[in-house]
């Protein structure tokens, strides 16, 4: 597994550096007062070595890190980051200025607050940024141990409890819970201030009196166990450093923060965007890329548009000097055979609707009145029109007067289909019936309404005059 950076640690011999992960050894950079050039080239021809990221968690020791524990008013806001800052500097000889802090609340009343110098760490912190190493966290290195062990085991399964890591030239002891400590302190490897530290924690509290000792040395071990009304569970672990540089790995790749955090206030970064300008860089990158496909596709598509577009006008062209030769090609061809169709759909709606239009009787009517003024003998009896034939019976005098008849509709364009003429001895006229189909032209109509307006011939004048009534028989 890869490292994601470099854990670099301030212990009180001075600086080392180790990759991210639980494997490989420290290698020591200097001692405390090392200049930050010289720890910085360092750092790099590391991380250059190891082909690691230029990325770094910074560990403090214990004598780095100043702790108080405080309560609140319960009028104070715990929300109120300020208010925790002026309560820790009554507790520490620094001023607010001079420190950068973060707490651990046991509640919204009781607080452990650590704190760090910020002078001794800040030129350390500017050498790293200005050679592009981001510092990432800044951090105990044994809460951090602490915090990573705690994680990979279940130490402890009782709500209160004391935990005693045997480390260095000094014993770490934290008084907690199984998620974070609420008390921390470094006591001599001593038994009489082990007893004394022991006894003043739970002299208050009636809660199991429990202790977890962690890589004693058995002289130590057993003088614990002869303390009264403690009882001492024993554990072995990994030297804390070990737990320590795990969880740095799981700070940098973001799947982890530390329980301490003073990567802030003056020790803070300039840039809080830093740790992820390069991954904003690349998804910069990737989304020009992206844009730079897309531009590239629609420039191939709109090609293949232009050039299919092309193709269809020279089509376009040719077919129009086919239908249309020797006339020129206009300009906009579709516009113009859209016109053309336009105009032909006016002219067919036009002619449509006057074929349409129901036609008058009127031609037939003066067709056939027109063929009776003929005989001045003529009674008509009946007359029908429909469907363009029309039904006519009329009485005359005079056979020959019924040939004229028929004659003169016969000039009228009509055609005679059925004829039936019919004569009684005992009466002195002829009865004729017959059915004629045709159609008079509109110039004809027209005539034939103004005549039958009686602007041309007045035919309504007299009927009498007109079809004068025919002799009837002596005594009919």
């Amino acid at each position: 597994m890869s490292a994601s950076g470099c854990f670099l640690m301030l212990a009180d011999d001075g600086w080392s550096v180790a990759a991210a992960t639980a494997l490989g050894e420290f290698e020591r950079l200097g001692d405390r007062d090392l200049p930050p050039a010289e720890l910085t080239a360092l750092v790099l021809e590391f991380a250059r070595m190891g082909n690691l990221p230029r990325r770094v968690v910074i560990g403090l020791s214990s004598r780095d890190v100043l702790c108080a524990e405080f309560s609140l008013e319960e009028t104070g806001d715990s929300r109120q980051r300020h208010n925790l800052i002026y309560r820790l500097e009554e507790k520490l000889p620094l001023a607010a200025e001079e420190f950068s802090a973060d707490f651990l609340g046991q509640d919204q009343l009781h607080f452990l607050g650590i704190a760090t110098e910020i002078a001794p760490l800040r030129p350390y912190v500017d050498a790293l940024e200005q050679s592009a190493i981001i510092v990432e966290s800044i951090t105990p290195t044994v809460l951090v141990g602490l915090q990573g062990f705690l994680g990979s085991k279940k130490v402890v399964e009782f709500y209160f409890c004391s935990l005693l890591w045997q480390h260095g030239n000094g014993l770490e002891y934290l008084f907690g819970t199984a998620n974070f400590p609420f008390r921390w302190r470094q006591i001599q490897v001593d038994e009489t201030a082990l007893r004394r530290e022991l006894l003043w924690d739970y002299s208050n509290t009636s809660a199991p009196k429990e202790v977890a000792a962690i890589n004693f040395d058995e002289s130590l071990y057993s003088a614990l166990e002869n303390i009264e009304k403690i009882k001492v569970r024993k554990l072995l672990a990994d030297p804390l450093e070990i737990y320590a540089r795990r969880l740095a790995g799981r700070i940098l790749a973001r799947r982890e923060t530390p329980w301490i955090e003073l990567r802030r206030d003056a020790l803070a970064a300039a840039d809080p965007w830093r740790s992820s300008r390069p991954a904003m860089t690349r998804l910069m990158a990737a989304a020009m890329a992206f844009l730079l496909c897309v531009n590239a596709a629609l420039w191939w598509r709109t090609h293949r548009l232009n050039t299919a577009a092309e193709s269809l006008r020279e089509q376009q062209t040719a077919l129009y000097q086919e239908l249309f030769p020797g006339t020129k090609t206009p300009a906009g061809i579709r516009a113009r055979l859209q016109s053309e169709a336009r105009r032909l759909a006016g002219s067919t709606a036009a002619l449509t609707a006057r074929e349409s239009e129901p036609q008058t009787v009127l031609p037939l009517a003066h067709a056939a009145l027109s063929a009776l003024r003929t005989d001045q003998n003529a009674l008509l009896d009946d007359l029908r029109i429909g469907e363009g034939e029309l039904t006519l019976i009329w009485r005359t005098t005079q056979n020959e007067a019924v040939t004229a008849v028929i004659e003169e509709l016969e000039r009228q364009c009509l055609k005679i289909e059925d004829r039936n003429t019919s004569h009684e001895e005992q009466e002195s006229f002829w009865t004729t019936e017959l059915r004629a189909a045709g159609k008079v032209n509109a110039g004809s109509g027209g005539k034939i309404g103004n005549e039958l307006t009686g602007k041309s011939a007045p035919i309504d004048a007299s009927a009498e005059k007109v079809f004068p009534t025919p002799p009837t028989r002596e005594g009919g």
